[in-house]
């Protein structure tokens, strides 16, 4: 926008030459022989995470669109950890300099968008094996879900409810014994939007001196 900015030239500058040395090498290739640059442009005008929430936020992912998100928002990006395992033993290690851990989790998605049933369950598996590490904290709100639905039989995301797990001192027990679509349906949270996921997590560690009307 600003054509005296040094910083604007350097980026256009290495966005064009980047575009110049892929093209050729996928572009007699199939089904797709070109691309799109997406996102390429300034940093939105968007709240911080702590403007909004009052909550120091730390970010442990692996893929780099989720560090990008939480950056953007004003999360602290936790680079290293690789597999889930390590995930949640980095969130053992920075618990105390953040209020707020947003971990995010691939491979589920990867997998249903393949259709690859066994690859999923075992995705799954894995974050269940490590799940005993994170839990070594025992922090006072804990919130598991998804930010869509990914059917393996679709290969695609889909309109399906997310599961939500939602787990403090204070927030009473649907006698259930496993974590399943199923069982979600059944639960007392009910379906609601996502956008007030965040709030019931800070009424279940008692920041509001009341709820509701």
């Amino acid at each position: 926008m600003d054509p005296k900015s040094t910083k604007a030239k350097k980026v256009a500058k290495l966005v064009e030459g980047f575009y110049k040395a892929a093209l050729p090498i996928i572009g007699k290739k199939g089904p797709a022989n070109g691309f799109l640059l997406r996102g390429i442009a300034h940093q939105p005008s968007i709240p911080t995470f702590i403007e909004r929430y009052g909550l120091r936020a730390g970010c442990i992912a692996v893929y780099p669109m989720y560090k990008g998100l939480a950056q953007l928002v004003g999360m602290t990006k936790l680079e290293g950890p690789q597999t889930i395992a390590q995930q949640f033993e980095r969130y053992v290690a920075e618990y105390r300099n953040y209020d707020f851990f947003f971990i995010h989790y691939k491979y589920p998605d990867t997998q249903g968008e393949d259709g690859n049933f066994e690859a999923k369950r075992n995705a799954i598996a894995e974050l269940d094996a490590a799940l005993p590490i994170l839990l070594r904290k025992k922090p006072d709100v804990l919130a598991i879900t998804g930010d869509h639905s990914t059917p393996c039989v679709l290969k695609g995301h889909s309109w399906h409810p997310q599961p939500v797990l939602l787990h403090s001192a204070y927030s009473g027990s649907d006698k259930l014994d496993r974590f399943t679509e199923t069982g979600a349906n059944i639960g007392s949270l009910g379906i609601f939007e996502a956008k007030y996921l965040l709030r019931l997590m800070q009424a279940n560690a008692k920041m509001f001196d009341k709820f509701g009307a």
